[in-house]
């Protein structure tokens, strides 16, 4: 096997070539790297939003929470004076 010496035209046209793949790449990377910013950045905002809405829920649930132990409340204290007023009925027949 023979090596084939290469010639100073060969050489820079591979370099030349080297060269322009190496920008045409830069470029790419340039732009996935833009996007992979973008949607990052479309991430966090989802994220803010997911807890401002998370946040408004555990509000609603915690108010709907104390509105049934209020009601609950007023009913235990309804079915009291219910018996009580039942108690005193009985007492006067």
């Amino acid at each position: 096997m023979t090596d084939k010496k290469r010639t100073k035209k060969e050489i820079e046209e591979e370099l030349e070539t080297a060269v322009s793949n190496n920008a045409t790449l830069s470029e790419q990377y340039n732009t996935l790297y833009s996007e992979a910013m973008q949607v990052q950045k479309v991430a966090g905002d989802r994220l803010v939003s997911i807890r401002l809405l998370e946040a408004f829920a555990n509000e609603i649930n915690a108010a709907f929470n104390k509105l049934r132990n209020d009601i609950a409340e007023v009913n235990r204290s309804n079915e009291a004076a219910a018996a009580e007023e039942a108690a005193a009925a009985e007492e006067e027949v």
